[in-house]
This record gives structure tokens, C-alpha cells and sequence, in this order.
């Protein structure tokens, strides 16, 4: 049986969440292939296509920094859920103008949760941490 490679699995992934616009919950945690970059920065920049997305997760991702500010386009979502990103030092602003956005949890994301003064201030009663 043949290996894929992860970037190309990756990629094909990218390519596939076009056709995934219904999908209501998403949850990404524990994948190692995906966890580190380049990888994982290709279905993060993807996740935006997914317009009825209400549920997002993405634990254990050890290098992601940051989300992209297109995640403000997803204006279905009402949970984020970033447990363990350790590395995760930024949210978009633009996630505080998500209309149906009621739950972030940043449990386990010492390096955005030692400054919690970084998160726009409407975003801060939504976090749990």
C-alpha cells in the first residue's frame, strides 16, 4: 500500500472544502500530519469556504500562531474551540464582529492567555480559558 505524501493530502483537502459549504461542525484535534506547517496553514486558510460552519475545532495544534483574519467571514459560527494551541499568540479582531459567535475556548493557550489585554474587547466575555 502506498503512502501519501501530507502535503499532498493537504492539498487535496484545500481543494475539497469548496464542496463542503453544508458542513455544520468541523473538528480538527489530534492530527498530527495537520498539526505543523505547512500543512496545517493550507486547511486554516480553507476553513473560511466553509459559509455554514457552526462549530470549529482545532486542538493540539503546537504551531499555529495565529488565525486568519478572513475567519471573520464565518458568520455562521457560534463555537471556537483552540484547546492546547500553544503557540497561538493572536485572534483576529474580525472575529468579534461574528454575529452568532458565543463560546471561544483558549484553554491551554498560555502565550494569548498572559495577555488577554491583545483580544479586541468585545471578543474577551466570550473566551473561557
Amino acid at each position: 500500500m502506498a503512502r501519501t505524501n501530507p502535503v499532498c493530502v493537504s492539498e487535496r483537502c484545500k481543494k475539497s472544502f469548496w464542496k463542503l459549504s453544508g458542513l455544520r461542525v468541523l473538528r480538527l484535534s489530534f492530527c498530527q500530519q495537520l498539526r505543523s506547517l505547512p500543512q496545517g496553514a493550507l486547511i486554516v486558510d480553507s476553513i473560511v469556504h466553509l459559509s455554514s460552519l457552526n462549530q470549529l475545532a482545532l486542538r493540539d495544534w503546537d504551531q499555529l500562531t495565529s488565525l486568519p483574519d478572513s475567519f471573520g467571514q464565518l458568520s455562521a459560527l457560534e463555537e471556537l474551540d483552540l484547546w492546547r494551541c500553544s503557540q497561538l499568540q493572536f485572534l483576529p479582531d474580525s472575529l468579534a464582529r461574528l454575529p452568532a459567535l458565543r463560546q471561544v475556548d483558549l484553554y491551554g493557550c498560555e502565550k494569548l492567555t498572559s495577555n488577554l489585554d491583545a483580544l479586541a474587547d468585545p471578543l474577551r466575555p466570550l473566551c473561557r480559558y
